[in-house]
């Protein structure tokens, strides 16, 4: 018997026959890393996710990564009080920080090992209330990463000319 040759076999010689890999060194579909994720958050994530708990990650500050408790459960809510990124940005102060944010929600996700990203997005570019179609519901294990907007100054007075 003769064992086959090497471009003989789908996928695994340069200019294979097959269309389709045999393997996937990340596997299909995974988003790679955008580097706000590290040991420490993905320590934190866990631990969040089994308290009953969201993280919150400012991105620049001394202590930029955070475990906050979700409201617990009563006998009229079963599933606690819903708690929005709105609300989650007015109680930690973290809107009035900035002059303009930048924020994004990872929800956990087994295509991706950071989260499924969930942009949220601002009325006037930053500043101000979070739209209502992307004022997402926290839960357990969520991971909200915010940021100061790198647009800002002169780039949003051209913006505001251009709007005119």
């Amino acid at each position: 018997m003769k064992p086959p040759k090497l471009s003989e076999l789908s996928g695994m010689a340069p200019g294979g026959t097959s269309s389709e890999s045999r393997f996937d060194t990340v596997g299909s579909g995974t988003a790679l890393s955008s580097g706000s994720f590290t040991e420490e958050v993905y320590h934190k994530v866990r631990e969040a996710k089994a308290n009953s708990s969201i993280v919150l990650q400012i991105v620049g500050d001394q202590s930029p990564v955070r475990v906050l408790p979700l409201p617990p459960a009563s006998g009229a809510n079963p599933q606690g009080q819903s708690v929005f990124v709105s609300t989650l940005l007015k109680q930690t102060g973290v809107d009035k920080r900035f002059g303009r944010l930048e924020a994004v929600l990872y929800r956990h996700s087994t295509d991706s090992v950071e989260g499924l990203r969930m942009e949220v997005q601002f009325a006037d570019h930053g500043a101000g209330d979070v739209r209502p179609e992307s004022d997402y519901a926290l839960r357990a294990g969520d991971r909200l990463v915010v940021r100061e907007s790198e647009f800002g100054g002169l780039s949003s007075l051209v913006e505001m000319a251009l709007q005119r």
